[in-house]
């Protein structure tokens, strides 16, 4: 660990100067999705180049510079195939119960069977915690021309659905339906008619069934960096302190999803992404863990020695704990996930007494005081 108190706090892009440190363990984790963008020169087979600054985007959760780094992807729902009849109704949406994330991730592909030329909106729903009630997350269009074939629509970086454990799939069209299902099977749920709902609304669903549609979503599932989330022996006592855990340093690009703290006492802290260097830190891309990197626009900066003690701050999240001896867990909406490089590394600072849980080493037992 290393930090630097009293100091005011930093603000995104501030440098500081870090001025202290020694060994400790937090009760602080967070889920992270990888993800990366490459130059525009090589997109690949699965990527593609957008905006002012020539950036690669890259499709289907693939990774690296040139969009050439294979995901690991799991799949999620019914095989794909020809069945009875899409549906009739207009104006409609679904939740499929049993097609349930385990744990949190993103969506990087759609795959369903056409029974009727159409465009639907496939979605993520999660539970209100009322009965039959259900709040939309997120969601794709997909459309095509012509029935009777899959369709199969990747999803890029900046589209991707990002679900939590617990969400459910679910689908809403305006006209007749898209995919087809059978009779028995899935415990579905559906209200009807009614107006797209948006993200973020919550939707009382009136009616439901058992169906199986032709209807499967592929998945990255999400990874955690951090430590265990256990009580440890104290929070800290300083007030107004900036903390970097050098140990916790991404591998590669990609966004927080969630953050979790075990509360050793209630308050408030914010949850960072710190990047080795001074100012000209902010921006750059595509650089190794150590030493000097050039992302190919003259972007360079030192990276994370052992040594390296100045750093930018790159986002936060503020993280409220009512409670002291439980955890926390703060999920993120999609306006708030923080973006990381290779080699950023978690902090956070607190301007009163501290939040998260510490555990010193027995070499130093001067610490969490």
């Amino acid at each position: 660990m290393i930090w630097n108190y009293p100091m005011d706090h930093p603000g995104i892009g501030g440098t500081v100067d870090f001025s202290g440190g020694n060994a400790r363990t937090y009760s602080v984790a967070a889920t992270v999705v990888y993800g990366a963008f490459g130059g525009c020169d090589s997109c690949g087979n699965h990527g593609y180049c957008v905006g002012e600054e020539q950036t690669c985007t890259c499709t289907g959760g693939w990774s690296g510079e040139a969009c050439d780094q294979e995901p690991t992807i799991e799949t999620l729902g019914n095989p794909v195939i020809d069945r009875t009849t899409p549906d009739g109704a207009r104006d409609i949406c679904f939740v499929d119960t049993d097609m349930k994330f385990t744990r949190a991730g993103r969506v990087v592909s759609w795959d369903y069977y056409v029974g009727r030329a159409g465009t639907q909106r496939m979605q993520i729903w999660r539970s209100t915690g009322n009965t039959d009630e259900f709040t939309l997350i997120c969601e794709n269009e997909v459309s095509t021309d012509s029935a009777g074939s899959v369709v199969h629509k990747e999803i890029s970086d900046k589209e991707a659905c990002f679900f939590e454990a617990g969400d459910m799939v679910g689908w809403y069209h305006e006209g007749q339906g898209v995919t087809d299902f059978d009779g028995g099977g899935h415990t579905m749920k559906w209200r009807y008619p009614m107006d797209h709902p948006g993200i973020g609304q919550a939707v009382r669903y009136s009616a439901g069934g058992s169906r199986t549609y032709s209807v499967q979503a592929s998945v990255i599932y999400a990874e955690l960096i951090g430590n265990d989330l256990i009580d440890r022996s104290n929070p800290d006592g300083a007030r107004r302190i900036c903390f970097i855990d050098r140990s916790l340093t991404f591998p590669a690009r990609g966004k927080i999803m969630s953050w979790d703290v075990f509360a050793g006492r209630a308050g408030e802290q914010r949850l960072q992404v710190w990047r080795p260097g001074g100012v000209d830190a902010v921006g750059c891309s595509g650089q190794s863990n150590t030493g000097v990197a050039d992302n190919g626009a003259g972007c360079s900066v030192s990276r994370a020695a052992d040594g390296q003690t100045t750093w930018t701050l790159i986002c936060e999240n503020v993280v409220t704990s009512p409670t002291a001896g439980e955890v926390t867990h703060f999920v993120l909406p999609s306006a708030l996930q923080c973006s990381f490089e290779a080699g950023d590394a978690i902090g956070w600072y607190h301007l009163e007494q501290g939040v998260t849980d510490c555990k010193y080493s027995s070499r130093w037992r001067n610490i969490c005081v």
